[in-house]
């Protein structure tokens, strides 16, 4: 499928759940809170921003299906500069020999 053939296909789906619930599209643009011009477009040919599309699937009562389909991702541990900084310099200062060490390893 196309992009666009998912758009199209997306906003029957939400049609079809409207139909399901009962609801004009008014009363579902109403439940959105977006306008109804909006709404009509999302439903007919799926065009319309992220923000609407979360609101019109808000409305249909299916957010659930949106943490279905994308799950929170398990990412790396983002790196710090100012981290990576201070780990460098402890680890300079257990590599440098203390007093005792020095007296240690002298030649008699």
């Amino acid at each position: 499928m196309s992009d666009e053939e998912v758009c199209q296909e997306i906003g029957r789906r939400l049609r079809a759940e409207r139909l399901r619930r009962q609801l004009t599209q008014s009363e579902m643009s109403e439940l959105a809170g977006i306008p109804l011009r909006t709404y009509k477009r999302l439903e007919a040919d799926g065009s319309g921003s992220i923000a609407t599309f979360v609101a019109a699937v808000r409305a249909a009562g299916r957010l659930l299906g949106l943490q279905l389909l994308l799950p929170q991702p398990e990412l790396p541990e983002r790196r710090n500069p100012l981290t990576d900084i201070a780990k460098r310099r402890t680890a300079r200062k257990k590599l440098k020999p203390n007093d005792n060490d020095l007296e240690r390893n002298r030649l008699p």
